[in-house]
């Protein structure tokens, strides 16, 4: 096919621009890594905040490296902006919007929704488009093919989709959006072969290519999905190890020690993120719709929710045996965000433990050196000193960031309620 080969020459020779929606943990480091390779991207967001800090040469994600930033743009390789009217100068448009969930816990694909929408109005001959925001599965050939049908356009002909979850894993210095291998399924034969090619020439990955945008979909929830029911397993495993007055770390290290057959998983505070909480409702909420039920999915989201309210019982009873109510006690989180070492606080469970403490009237502070200051409920809360620890009533270590003197916390708290090991050996933490 003529077209193929058009597309083919372009990608090799770095003639393709690129435009991608949305410049969040996903879209900025996606869109500066195929700048550095040579494209020209343009950076579409509705935030102009977060475009005039690009402008700017600011950067906001920790993981992105801001000297790379700034030649780009100054290279005009990356040109952000909040002018949805750009879409006409580029060839391949890759959606990376947030969808979270709502209130409700269902799957809020309203971004997505409108960033489909508003592609679909810019949509020239021989375009690409490719999916990486997470979805249900069914939604970009089903619902995206469509909507992109009813503007006159047949996919495999005259336009290209195709669905490529994304793999960004905060803080990882290991697997970064460069050498994490890829899965491509577009909504037809050729739109996999092209969009699986452009993901060659910028990635340091394998790029597996499956049969259909369906499947792809369907491989992003089960990674997530394995990782919620595995650490659900977990938390079971530290209630029962609890009873047995035995220290589920070290339960967790002796299973290690098997060379095939086991992965470990580790409890804390809860799961956050912008996958493992969210990704398995996904599938539950369209399997519901079909009258399919998938118990073990819904069980361990169960579990998975109330870890922050089972941690609050066991502080509850911490105090209780210092002769102190939760009500008033003074309390110091030690980690806000959702993992070790970044900043990104979707989905935190810290900030649950938090609220729980708050409804409760409990004076909570919060220890963070990646975050400084947060706004949550329209409430401003700043990062303290820790040179006044000894004033808490009560100390939870609830992420292991490095850098922190935790020997220090430990030398001069009253109390640690330790949820991620810092201490080994220390009293056992798991009264669920």
């Amino acid at each position: 096919m003529k077209i193929v080969k058009v597309l083919k020459k372009k990608i090799e020779n770095k003639d393709l621009i690129v435009g991608v929606i949305g410049l969040g943990y996903v879209g900025l480091p996606l869109s500066v890594l195929i700048a550095t390779k040579g494209y020209k991207v343009y950076g579409f967001d509705i935030d102009k905040k977060r475009v005039n800090q690009l402008l700017n040469k600011q950067n906001y994600i920790s993981d992105v490296d801001t000297n790379s930033i700034k030649k780009m743009i100054e290279n005009n390789k990356f040109i952000p902006t909040d002018n949805f009217d750009l879409l006409n100068m580029v060839d391949i448009i890759i959606i990376c919007v947030p969808t979270p969930l709502d209130k409700k816990r269902k799957p809020d694909l309203s971004c997505l929704y409108k960033a489909v929408k508003e592609v679909s109005h810019h949509l020239k001959d021989n375009d690409i488009i490719v999916i990486e925001s997470t979805t249900y599965p069914g939604t970009t050939n089903d619902y995206v093919k469509n909507i992109f049908s009813k503007k006159g356009f047949n996919v495999g002909q005259n336009l290209f989709l195709a669905f490529s979850p994304e793999r960004i894993d905060p803080s990882n210095k290991n697997y970064t959006v460069i050498n994490t291998n890829r899965v491509v399924g577009g909504c037809d034969e050729l739109s996999t072969k092209i969009v699986a090619l452009f993901y060659q020439n910028i990635l340091e990955a394998k790029v597996t290519c499956v049969s259909n945008s369906t499947v792809a979909e369907m491989s992003k929830i089960l990674e997530n999905t394995y990782r919620l029911v595995n650490i659900a397993l977990i938390f079971e495993f530290a209630k029962a190890c609890n009873k047995l007055n035995i220290d589920i770390w070290e339960v967790i290290e002796a299973a290690k020690s098997k060379p095939y057959g086991f992965q470990a998983f580790y409890p804390g505070a809860g799961v956050g993120g912008h996958c493992i909480p969210i990704d398995p409702i996904y599938l539950t909420w369209d399997m519901k719709k079909k009258h399919i039920k998938l118990p073990l999915i819904n069980i361990s989201d169960k579990i998975i929710k109330n870890v922050p309210k089972n941690i609050v019982k066991k502080i509850k009873r911490i105090l209780k045996l210092q002769k102190k109510k939760l009500k008033m006690a003074n309390i110091l989180l030690v980690g806000i965000s959702y993992k070790k070492d970044t900043s990104d606080l979707r989905e935190s469970p810290s900030l649950k433990i938090l609220d729980i403490l708050e409804t409760k009237r409990a004076n909570v502070n919060y220890y963070d050196n990646y975050v400084k200051e947060l706004i949550h409920n329209n409430k401003k809360y700043s990062s303290i000193d820790l040179t006044n620890i000894n004033q808490y009533d009560l100390v939870i270590i609830c992420v292991d960031h490095s850098n922190v003197d935790y020997k220090y916390i430990l030398n001069n708290s009253k109390i640690i309620l330790d949820l991620k090991n810092i201490y080994p050996n220390g009293s056992d933490i798991y009264g669920l």
